[in-house]
């Protein structure tokens, strides 16, 4: 091929020549720029003689029906002429940041908690051709990119594996995506490859036909790795009395149980067992209510009531502007912990938006009314269940002011409105900023919401209470600084929560 840097296909100017870890001739893979929507993309051509034109087109088709927002899309599909030689190209999304080969390079195996959640993230994503029948059928530690707002990016959906078929020429179709995914969990937490075709990685070590547990090559690993790799990876035993996982979506799954069964392991401070929190709210309300009889007594003893302190537990950590709501002569009055009945992720802000000129703008408002997106809403309702070993988690993000966005949150819908005074919290991690807020509606903007209370560099519990109690049926957790995860990355969220008036 005869390109060159600058020249142009179509309404798609070449920026730069990408590598490629298969040596082929007939492919070539670029870094180009949409000049009609004025926009990066990736642009793959290949040489439209080559007798895997048609069924690389055919690909792309069925790969641009599947829609989940992990996979690069599929953008464009056309035929074209340049210098003489016909070509079938396909535009994708460009996805940004780097690809899991090259973090691994750089930086080393991961911590267990986060490998789990990017290998669910890819699970779940490539779980989205299912249903139609359209496997990745090529996933590697190139397919997967971790861009710089910490989201998980799928490449080459079933377009890889027409040009140059799976890693494994043994395993196919949704078996390949299944084993691929074990691969890249053992990979981020040992930084070894367990199949065939590692690239520039290191090969794992391997006992007769079987590569090692990941726990007998990293030492701290919990067994439940070496069980999810052994039931995914075909380079790993098995262990004995499990079953293999017929697909991505029961990868996924199984990924699930384990974030729901063990306590997260990027602090290591012990959490409190379930019932020594429950006796800690019984605690509270018995307090709280000698402190109401007492009160009452004085005041008809002449003397004035007692009045709370507005200290915490946490008190050298938080600060308040809290202000009493404007209506709450018909809130009824109550004492102790108040039920949540539901909970969802609150992300109304987008991430900087790079300039022309390469800075970083602020990020952008939302318009009154709006809410941009959610982040991670689908576990947003662990923060509140039985289990004090899940939760809700932010995506992963390269600085610990969440690459520039003014934050990210978890709203609790109380049913009505209530007299707020104290949130209890376990935080994911230690180090978490936050704002406690509440309001009478779910605000387009965090600064429209009433604060009550704000922690600095939280423990991962503490009990934040403000100075009076704020009126409100909703209250938000806004996350303003991240704690930094084993991996390097900054993540947090929001292990249990509880209410209290």
């Amino acid at each position: 091929m005869s390109l060159d840097e600058a020249e142009a296909i179509g309404r798609y100017t070449l920026v730069a020549k990408l590598a490629s870890d298969v040596a082929d001739p007939a492919v070539t893979t670029w870094h180009a720029h949409d000049t009609a929507l004025d926009r990066q993309v990736m642009l793959r051509l290949l040489q439209a003689n080559d007798p895997r034109a048609a069924a690389f087109l055919g690909a792309a088709q069925a790969a641009a029906r599947v829609e989940d927002r992990r996979l690069v899309r599929v953008l464009d599909i056309f035929s074209t002429t340049h210098a003489g030689i016909d070509y079938v190209a396909v535009v994708s999304e460009w996805a940004g940041g780097r690809s899991l080969a090259q973090l691994l390079t750089s930086s080393g195996p991961i911590g267990a908690d986060e490998a789990l959640q990017i290998t669910a993230e890819v699970a779940a994503a490539v779980s989205a051709g299912l249903p139609r029948k359209v496997p990745h059928g090529r996933l590697r530690a190139n397919s997967v990119f971790v861009t710089d707002a910490g989201e998980v990016r799928v490449r080459g959906m079933a377009t890889e594996a027409a040009l140059w078929g799976p890693v494994d020429p043994q395993i196919v179709g949704f078996d390949a995506d299944v084993d691929a995914c074990g691969s890249i969990a053992y990979l981020l937490v040992t930084g070894t490859w367990p199949g065939p075709r590692p690239g520039l990685l290191p090969l794992a070590v391997r006992q007769g036909q079987w590569v090692l547990p990941p726990s007998q090559v990293r030492a701290g690993l919990p067994r439940s790795i070496d069980e999810l790799v052994g039931r995914s990876a075909a380079a790993a035993r098995r262990p004995r009395g499990t079953t293999k996982l017929r697909d991505t979506a029961a990868m996924t799954n199984a990924i699930e149980q384990i974030q729901l069964q063990a306590p997260q392991r990027i602090d290591t401070s012990r959490p409190r067992s379930p019932r020594a929190r429950t006796w800690t709210i019984a605690g509270t309300i018995v307090v709280i209510a000698l402190l109401a009889v007492v009160g009452v007594r004085l005041v008809f003893a002449g003397a004035a009531p007692l009045q709370p302190s507005g200290r915490s537990v946490d008190a050298a950590v938080l600060t308040s502007t809290a202000a009493p709501s404007a209506s709450t002569s018909s809130v009824p009055i109550t004492l102790g912990p108040i039920p949540i009945v539901a909970a969802h992720s609150y992300n109304p802000f987008t991430v900087p938006v790079p300039s022309a000129s390469g800075a970083s703008t602020s990020p952008v408002a939302p318009a009154t009314g709006e809410v941009i997106g959610t982040e991670n809403d689908y576990s947003a309702g662990r923060a509140i269940d039985t289990n004090p070993y899940s939760g809700w988690q932010t995506n992963s993000y390269a600085t610990a002011n969440l690459n520039g966005k003014p934050g990210v949150g978890l709203v609790l819908d109380l049913g009505q409105p209530r007299h707020v005074q104290q949130v209890t919290l376990d935080f994911l991690g230690t180090g978490t900023n936050a704002d406690i807020k509440v309001s009478d509606d779910i605000q387009p903007d965090p600064a429209l919401w009433t604060t009550l209370a704000s922690v600095t560099g939280a423990p991962q519990h503490i009990d934040v209470r403000g100075p009076r109690p704020v009126t409100g049926r909703y209250v938000l957790i806004w996350l303003t600084r991240l704690p930094q995860t084993a991996g390097g990355s900054y993540r947090g969220g929001v292990q249990t929560v509880q209410v209290t008036s």
